[in-house]
């Protein structure tokens, strides 16, 4: 473990009993690290639209000069109860900049003000319109965290309802069980000083809201997970949801997927600037990449 992964450990070790998702929880505040909408420098160095779908603000990053045809739709973590870090907004720039594609970042609205249905509705017509938006060009869906588990929902949304499948699902620490019954998550609680089960549970329990958290759609591991496009999955041994990703990825047939375990690294890990996250990105843009 680098010098700095170990300071972004212990910090967030310090750190974890007022952490995001508990402040959100317990108080009602927003957090701080909440950045919803792009950088002010981002908008000198790339094309940006922002537009509405429903209850989603989707803000399509594009370089200027060349443009691959590959476009990326991109829903972000949080616990369903955060919104765009800085952090993202970071990873975003380093997968345009080496890749030259185009990426829609979605904003989808957060519990407890909104819930599965309202989030599913919006991300479902928001898939639609992409496709139609992106037609010929190579397709991404990719996510972290809570956004990881909504990519992979919509990818069976889109397979059980006969619309265009994308050519790759890159999930980065998914939450794949709003649940948290998986028993081994709780070896792993104590590693993780990003999150907790019992914060989990709750955050869970409002994006659920009147449906079970055992529905395919809001858990995916639950659900049919033949004939999904090509994974790229990515995870580290001390990520408080490694138990149900390991376990998910046993699901898929191997030819179907591309499986990256990093040891001891975090949940998220991608989106901290790191040596260890470096590699990571390193290899997710190399998927990208693939497509081009």
């Amino acid at each position: 473990m680098s010098i700095k992964n170990s300071l972004i450990y212990h910090f967030l070790k310090f750190y974890k009993h007022n952490k995001i998702l508990k402040n959100v929880i317990d108080k009602g505040f927003i957090s701080k690290l909440n950045k919803p909408f792009p950088p002010k420098s981002m908008y000198k160095k790339y094309h940006i639209q922002t537009y509405q779908i429903l209850y989603n603000t989707n803000h399509l990053i594009t370089p200027k000069g060349k443009v691959r045809d590959v476009s990326i739709l991109y829903f972000h973590g949080g616990g369903y109860i955060n919104d765009l870090f800085s952090t993202h907004w970071r990873f975003f720039k380093e997968i345009i900049n080496k890749t030259s594609v185009s990426l829609t970042a979605v904003r989808y609205p957060l519990a407890p003000n909104s819930n599965h249905k309202d989030v599913f509705d919006s991300s479902t017509l928001t898939y639609l319109d992409w496709i139609q938006r992106n037609e010929g060009k190579k397709l991404i869906l990719m996510g972290d965290s809570a956004g990881g588990g909504l990519a992979l929902a919509l990818a069976m949304w889109a397979r059980d309802n006969n619309y265009t499948k994308v050519n790759q699902l890159i999930l980065i620490s998914p939450w794949l069980d709003v649940s948290m019954s998986n028993l081994t998550i709780k070896k792993v609680d104590r590693k993780d000083p990003l999150l907790s089960v019992d914060d989990l549970k709750k955050a869970g329990l409002w994006f659920a809201s009147k449906e079970s958290v055992k529905d395919p759609y809001i858990s995916p591991i639950y659900g049919k997970h033949n004939d999904l496009p090509n994974i790229s999955l990515f995870t580290g041994t001390a990520d408080i949801l490694y138990p149900d990703i390991d376990l998910f990825s046993k699901k898929i047939k191997p030819d179907k997927i591309k499986y990256y375990v990093y040891e001891k690294m975090i949940h998220d890990f991608v989106l901290f600037k790191t040596v260890e996250s470096v590699v990571a990105s390193e290899d997710i843009i190399s998927e990208v990449t693939k497509e081009i």
